[in-house]
């Protein structure tokens, strides 16, 4: 007959480290860790899916028209653009780009436009800076 030692009622290592204090302070501490890193990598992988859903279509130009001035405002209107400058007012074609008119006026400065397509008539209402 073999006689067992009292290893077996020895606790472990591991058991001392879990059961002291110190043990269940750090496995408290390095729990909070993981889940506060956990909550960090959702959020950002919400952050990277929102940024992805509501970024805007990108359009390029398709044509470019110059203007004498600075321009201050832009209305469109059916088939016209209406561009409001410090120097008076243009009209574009929307399909080309193409110069329809321009009201020139050297003192006075388009601030706000406003322009309605009215079956076969397009309206425009301008505020006006008239300067000096």
């Amino acid at each position: 007959m073999t006689k067992k030692t009292s290893s077996s009622r020895i606790p472990s290592e591991y058991t001392m480290r879990c059961l002291s204090p110190s043990g269940w302070s750090n496995k408290l501490v390095m729990l909070v860790f993981e889940n506060a890193m956990e909550i960090i990598e959702r959020r950002e992988t919400l952050r990277e899916a929102q940024k992805l859903k509501g970024q805007p279509t990108k359009c390029f130009p398709t044509a470019e028209f110059q203007v004498t001035g600075t321009a201050n405002c832009l209305s469109v209107s059916g088939k016209f653009i209406f561009v409001g400058l410090s120097v008076g007012l243009a009209a574009f074609r929307m399909y080309d780009c193409k110069q329809v008119c321009v009201w020139d006026a050297v003192k006075t400065e388009i601030c706000v436009i406003r322009s309605s397509d009215l079956g076969n008539e397009h309206h425009v209402l301008l505020t006006v800076d008239e300067m000096g």
